[in-house]
């Protein structure tokens, strides 16, 4: 399976590029939605206490570049750091 991306969402929803667009234009855009969508998905590994698998492997899982570019995201996101959300 793909990473995530506009593509995928086109191509899955059946809908051009532009609609797409036009549709996340209220949500601040399909690269936010996109954004947003994996750090929810990273803060719901992190808060599982059964999952123990590193934060870098988490972020490179969810199509980050480099761990400090995920950290900020998700402080960006969620006021909290993803290790004191595993904590």
């Amino acid at each position: 399976m793909g990473a995530l991306g506009p593509a995928m969402i086109c191509q899955r929803a059946g809908i051009s590029r532009s609609q797409l667009y036009r549709l996340f234009e209220t949500e601040g855009g399909v690269v936010k939605f996109i954004l947003s969508c994996r750090l929810n998905k990273a803060a719901s590994l992190l808060a599982d206490p059964w999952n123990s698998e590193p934060i870098h492997l988490i972020a490179y899982s969810l199509c980050f570049e480099d761990p400090s570019q995920f950290s900020r995201a998700f402080k960006r996101e969620f006021g909290a750091s993803p290790s004191e959300v595993r904590a």
